[in-house]
């Protein structure tokens, strides 16, 4: 008898943690979502809706400045720049995959987006 008991209390216990641990699972989901929403709504503010909804995205496209790349992909891990007489040569890199290698590079001129890797 003292053994079902136990039993019993143990179920009990383990089905409220799997229950909080459940719970807490979907709250932190739901912030998540509610933090993607506002970041879409204020890039749509404040690039107007199609280039706002591209850069939630993570999109980037040439002609983009450095602003809407940080924006669409966040800050970079590293930043190279060449300054040369008639322009300055930045590489933006995202996605470290090795200690000298990244998944993402993105070329600006003069602050412009002129191409990107993706590895």
């Amino acid at each position: 008898m003292e053994i079902i008991i136990w039993g019993i209390v143990i179920a009990f216990v383990v089905g409220g943690l799997w229950w909080m641990a459940e719970k807490g699972k979907q709250e932190r989901e739901d912030a998540a979502a509610l933090v993607r929403i506002k970041r879409r709504q204020r890039l749509i503010e404040k690039y107007g809706p199609q280039r706002g909804a591209e850069l939630a995205d993570g999109v980037i496209a040439q002609g983009m400045t450095e602003e809407m790349v940080i924006d669409a992909l966040g800050q970079p891990l590293d930043v190279d720049e060449k300054v040369l007489k008639t322009k300055t040569k930045r590489t933006l890199k995202y996605n470290q995959l090795t200690a000298r290698t990244y998944g993402v590079k993105v070329f600006l001129d003069d602050g412009v987006v002129v191409g990107w890797d993706n590895r």
